[in-house]
């Protein structure tokens, strides 16, 4: 794109105007309703500053150029331009257009507004976040992804349009923007394969183990079938090479590409290098022995700096604050009573702690100690540490009839972009939502049962006198369980109305504490009657899989039922990531909120699988899962914060909306292309016809992208799983 010309620069304190001539009303072309031109008027909140640069005067498409810096001092800093569609500033009949589209590239994000007579007082006008890249984009915004955001609702009038608005996002940005105008829907012109084609061969950009498979991918219309390729060390010479294969991958349902896949699996020798591929360099990645234990270190050590009600302080990280949240906290049930629930972890972008995401992150660790003893020592420490601190909190949530919290947070209110020990707002106790009737879950009660149990297990030898408070705390909710019906969680944030598999997996751990042989035929029947389904917090049977199959008393026919019921989904896993031109285990339509967990879960699996069976595929499968989190996927993106050329650099956490600071070894949410829930900006780019694997923003300032961009510690925990399991675990 060439370069806009500049004409006029102003800081805009006050507000001027700037007129450009409209764009032709001509069929098949960008569009504005009226021959006159754009009065554009820039604005700023007397605080904050905007530099407007009009393109010649002499061009046919009201091109601009901005830069904006929002300051502190308004309560709402805001700084931007206003263009009007007509000179008196009257509005102007869009209602034969479908929508508004123009070439954009910049930094930062930014909202379209499309101001009404109707919003004209009040300026809570319909509008729509983007998000502006270097390379240029182009844009097609209908009509229907445009919504009010504040203010008293005024029904969407397109008959009264006035202005085209746009608003300063982040805190510092930038946009150049050109060949503004409307389109009717017989005119839209966006091909969802076209745009975010990224063109250098993708690796993992952290690296492999030597005598691991190796691969990379490179877009179809990059390369041709049969060209050479070589993978070039640190000084230049080259350590092997090889060729594009005959056929790519077709995967325009989810990436909008066709994809070659490259091996170079036969280089073994340690070291620093990069595919180049005529002439273009991938990242730079390593081979080594060990690759993921940094990995695994910092995924774990995430924990300890997300640690709620104490005090966290670390050089490294960047942030340091008091302890946080040490008011006991008020039940849902009884508001006159309070309760101590301190400890444990922030869950994800806010400071809420549920039952269930905590008993399945311990899972993951206690597997990991419970399969790796062979691992050093102060990993195992580290690890068993850290689930003390989990388990501590969560022995908190019980209640004295058996019964256990569901959670511990301020909903319907989040404090975000402030420190934890700040955090001001009323926390409370409940079973279900604040909302719901508060009756204890199934749900709660299962996952709690079944890792206590675990724990009475694993901590027997290093920590007696847990291991039998957790027995306890186990038989007393188990208890419970006998004699209350089971019933869902209506929790708004994680709804789950299918509490077999939570009951599953409690019957299969108290099997082990109890030798019930009634529990064995119960769970024998289960596993006949119902397909293994993907783990995720709201399907966790795969551990009750995985202990029956570790217990020794386990009955042979079971036991080979379990393994039958593994392999069938390993095998499907398979075939799907076999047919992924990233090698990544998930089908199109499985792009939704938080996918990344989706795809660490699904390695696991396979890692369960390796386990049961010993299948070198499924090792293998797995590690290409995390090669797809750590770049080799259609954005070229690792999507784990401090690893990776190309990692998360804005991710959606309250360590970075509070301190500006990244939280290492946390794993982003991931491409999204559902709408339901979505954030504004995710909203525009699913808008555009992005490809369900491309629907992700790497964004937290301006709102940010929370339903691309925000993880978990469930997510986080599979990782330290999967990471952690490569690293130590051999088979016998």
């Amino acid at each position: 794109m060439r370069p806009f010309a500049a004409k006029v620069q102003i800081l805009c304190l006050g507000l001027f105007t700037l007129t450009l001539a409209a764009a032709a009303d001509a069929p098949g072309k960008n569009q504005l309703p009226s021959g006159q031109g754009i009065s554009w008027k820039a604005y700023t909140d007397g605080y904050s500053s905007l530099t407007l640069h009009p393109d010649s005067a002499g061009d046919r498409n009201p091109d601009l150029r901005l830069q904006w810096t929002l300051k502190p001092g308004a309560a709402h800093p805001y700084a931007g331009a206003q263009g009007l569609l007509q000179p008196d500033g009257k509005g102007v009949d869009l209602s034969r257009y479908a929508g508004v589209r123009f070439f954009a590239r910049g930094r930062g994000s930014c909202h379209i507004a499309l101001p009404t007579d109707a919003t004209r007082q009040e300026y809570n006008h319909y509008q729509t976040a983007v998000v502006l890249y270097d390379e240029g984009r182009f844009y097609e915004l209908p009509f229907s992804i445009f919504s009010q955001s504040w203010g008293n609702p005024q029904a969407w009038d397109p008959t009264s349009v006035y202005a085209l608005q746009i608003d300063g996002g982040t805190k510092t940005g930038s946009l150049e923007i050109r060949q503004i105008g409307f389109f009717s829907s017989s005119q839209r012109r966006l091909d969802s394969r076209t745009g975010m084609i990224y063109k250098r061969p993708k690796t993992n950009q952290l690296g492999y183990l030597p005598n691991a498979e190796k691969t990379f991918s490179v877009v179809a219309s990059a390369v041709h079938a049969g060209e050479t390729f070589a993978i070039v060390d640190a000084a230049g010479n080259t350590a092997y090479s090889g060729q594009i294969p005959e056929a790519p991958l077709n995967n325009f349902p989810e990436t909008g590409e066709s994809i070659f896949r490259g091996d170079f699996s036969a280089l073994q020798t340690p070291g620093t290098y990069a595919v180049f591929l005529k002439g273009k360099p991938s990242h730079v990645f390593s081979i080594r022995e060990n690759c993921y234990l940094p990995l695994f270190q910092d995924a774990l050590r995430a924990f300890s700096l997300i640690r709620c009600g104490t005090a966290v302080s670390d050089i490294a990280a960047g942030w340091q604050h008091a302890a946080c949240h040490l008011q006991d906290a008020p039940l849902r049930t009884r508001s006159e009573q309070k309760q101590d629930f301190t400890g444990g972890w922030h869950n994800a972008c806010d400071y809420g702690k549920w039952c269930h995401m905590h008993a399945i992150t311990l899972a993951y660790f206690l597997w990991l100690y419970e399969l790796t003893p062979a691992a050093e020592p102060r990993g195992q420490n580290m690890l068993l540490a850290e689930a003390v601190w989990g388990l501590r909190f969560l022995l908190k949530m019980q209640y004295p009839d058996g019964s256990v919290y569901h959670k511990v947070d301020s909903e319907p209110a989040f404090c975000f972009g402030t420190p934890p020990d700040q955090d001001k707002l009323l926390r409370q106790a409940g079973f279900q939502g604040a909302a719901q009737p508060q009756n204890p879950s199934a749900i709660d009660a299962g996952t709690f049962t079944a890792v206590m149990a675990q724990a009475s297990r694993v901590f027997a030898d290093y920590d007696p006198a847990l291991a039998r408070e957790c027995r306890r705390a186990a038989f007393k909710t188990w208890a419970w369980m006998q004699h209350h019906p089971p019933t869902g969680q209506n929790d708004p944030y994680y709804t789950d109305t299918d509490y077999w598999q939570e009951i599953f997996w409690a019957q299969a751990e108290m099997f082990r504490l109890t030798g019930d042989a009634k529990l064995e035929t119960m769970l024998e029947k289960t596993v006949e009657e119902n397909p293994l389904q993907n783990l995720s917090w709201q399907t966790p049977q795969a551990f009750g899989y995985l202990s029956l199959w570790q217990y020794q008393n386990t009955d042979g026919a079971l036991k080979a039922k379990i393994k039958a019921a593994v392999q069938t989904d390993c095998d499907a896993l398979l075939k799907t990531a076999h047919q992924s031109g990233y090698g990544v285990a998930l089908r199109p339509d499985q792009y939704y909120w938080e996918s990344n967990e989706t795809v660490l879960h699904q390695a696991n699996i396979l890692l369960f699988g390796y386990l049961m069976t010993g299948t070198p595929d499924y090792r293998t499968t797995a590690l290409q899962q995390l090669d797809y989190l750590l770049g080799l996927n259609a954005l070229d993106q690792s999507f784990i914060t401090g690893h990776g050329s190309r990692q998360v650099r804005q991710p959606y956490h309250w360590t970075y909306a509070a301190y500006g600071e990244i939280l290492p070894g946390w794993v982003s949410g991931g491409p999204n292309s559902n709408t339901v829930g979505a954030d504004a900006a995710l909203r525009t780019l699913i808008g555009l016809g992005t490809p369900p694997a491309k629907c992700y923003l790497d964004m937290c300032e301006d709102a940010g992208s929370y339903a691309s961009n925000e993880g978990e510690i469930t997510a986080n925990a599979a990782l330290v799983f999967l990471t952690g399991f490569i690293s130590f675990f051999e088979l016998p």
